[in-house]
């Protein structure tokens, strides 16, 4: 895939996320601009894959960055950051 096709495949899933957040009502989400709370997973698509197994299901992805929640960065480089800033979300 080009470069071109890539960004329009992402710009048409940032449109999905703000279409289904505003059928749920929630005006602050599904955008990325300033003020919006905006949940981010920052990766690299050659290093992501799954290390759980049946036997050791506790185990968290590799090639995850970073994971930003309501602008609160959680993950680091394969380590939670100890904050904690999300919260259950209700159809406004």
């Amino acid at each position: 895939m080009n470069p071109v096709s890539e960004l329009h495949n992402k710009a048409m899933e940032l449109a999905d996320a703000a279409l289904y957040a505003r059928r749920l009502g929630l005006r602050d989400r599904g955008v990325l601009r300033d003020g919006a709370k905006a949940d981010v997973v920052v990766f690299d698509p050659e290093r992501v894959r799954a290390l759980a197994t049946f036997d050791s299901p506790k185990q968290f992805a590799e090639g995850i960055e970073w994971v930003f929640v309501n602008g609160t960065l959680v993950w680091e480089h394969g380590r939670h950051t100890g904050a904690f800033p999300g919260r259950a979300l209700r159809k406004a």
